[in-house]
C-alpha cells in the first residue's frame, strides 16, 4: 500500500465531510483513509461520514489533542507513506496523483508538503489575508528543502516518522507541533521538500480575534522559543530575511501609531505588535527535552 491518509478531527463533522468528498473521486486504489475522532460530541459514526465505498477506518480517541491522534493513526497505518491532512481542508483534484508523481520523480524522498490554495472557502478579509499569506510563503519556497514539516497537507515515510518518535505529545492543542517535529527530523539528517502544486483549500473561518491569538500564542511565541532553545535561527519560510524585515517594519509602524492622535484601533494594533515581539524574547525558551529534540 502506498498511502495511509491520516485525518484527526474533533467537533468538525461538516468540514470533514467536505474533506472526504474531495478525496472520494480520486484514485484510492493504493490508499487507506484513517480518521481519528479525538473526542467529538456526539462521537462520530461511519454513517455520518457519507463515504460509501471509501477504504475508511474510524477510531474513537480520548480527546488528548491532534498530536496524540496523529501518532495513534501512524501506528495503525499500513502504508509506506503517511499522508497527513487536516479535517478542515479540501483536496484539489490532482492531490493524490501529484503526490505519486513526486515520489516517482524523486526516488527515496523522505518527506514533502504543499500549501493552501489561493481561493480560501471563506470570503472575509481576515480569512482571505490569512490564507493567502500562507499560500504566498509556501509558494515562494517551492522546490526548496527545509528543516520543518506541515501536517495540513504533508507526506512522510511511515518508518521515518516512527523512527523520529512521531510528533511530541506535549502539545495538547494545535500549535507548532509539526514544525518542532520537522526540526527534530532535520537534526537526524532527513530533509523535507516543499511541493508548490500539492494544494488544499482551507475551510476554516478566521476572525480578527482568533487570528491574533493563534499567530501570537500558538505560533509566534512558541516558534521563537523553539529557535532560542535550539540556537538555530534558520532563514526559511516565514522566518526568512525578508519576513524578518517585514516584522520589524510592522513593529515600527505600531510604534509610529503611538505618536499620532490616539485612536482605539491604532492603540490595539500597536499594543499587539509590540507585545508579540517583547513576549517572544522575554518568555523562557523551551527546554529541549520538552519537545524531545
Amino acid at each position: 500500500m502506498r498511502f495511509s491518509i491520516l485525518i484527526p478531527v474533533k467537533n468538525d463533522l461538516k468540514n470533514l465531510q467536505r474533506c472526504l468528498a474531495a478525496l472520494q473521486p480520486q484514485d484510492l486504489s493504493d490508499c487507506e483513509v484513517l480518521i481519528g475522532d479525538d473526542g467529538s460530541e456526539p462521537p462520530l459514526r461511519l454513517a455520518d461520514l457519507a463515504a460509501e465505498g471509501m477504504p475508511l477506518q474510524l477510531f474513537r480517541l480520548g480527546g488528548h489533542g491532534p498530536a496524540v491522534a496523529r501518532n495513534f493513526l501512524a501506528r495503525k497505518a499500513q502504508g509506506e507513506y503517511l499522508f497527513f491532512l487536516d479535517a478542515d481542508t479540501e483536496a484539489n483534484r490532482q492531490l493524490l496523483s501529484r503526490a505519486r508523481r513526486v515520489i516517482e520523480e524523486h526516488p527515496g524522498i523522505a518527506a514533502f508538503f504543499g500549501s493552501y490554495d489561493d481561493a480560501p472557502a471563506w470570503p472575509s478579509w481576515v480569512s482571505v489575508y490569512r490564507n493567502l499569506l500562507h499560500h504566498y510563503v509556501h509558494q515562494q519556497s517551492g522546490g526548496l528543502e527545509v528543516s520543518t514539516f506541515w501536517c495540513g497537507c504533508g507526506v512522510i515515510r511511515r518508518q521515518l516518522y516512527l523512527d523520529c518518535g512521531g510528533i511530541s505529545e506535549s502539545y495538547r492543542t494545535p500549535s507548532i507541533e509539526d514544525l518542532a517535529f520537522g526540526a527534530r527530523m532535520s537534526r537526524q539528517g532527513a530533509r523535507t521538500r516543499i511541493v508548490p502544486d500539492l494544494q488544499v483549500k482551507h475551510l476554516k473561518r478566521w476572525t480578527f480575534g482568533n487570528w491574533l491569538y493563534t499567530d501570537l500564542f500558538r505560533r509566534g511565541i512558541p516558534w521563537v522559543r523553539l529557535m532560542r532553545a535550539r540556537k538555530d535561527w534558520t532563514s526559511q519560510l516565514n522566518f526568512s530575511g525578508s519576513q524578518r524585515l517585514a516584522a520589524l517594519a510592522a513593529v515600527g509602524t505600531a510604534v509610529t501609531l503611538l505618536a499620532v492622535p490616539w485612536r482605539p484601533l491604532h492603540f490595539l494594533y500597536a499594543l499587539v505588535c509590540v507585545t508579540s515581539v517583547v513576549a517572544s524574547f522575554l518568555y523562557p525558551p523551551l527546554k529541549l527535552e520538552e519537545q524531545e529534540l
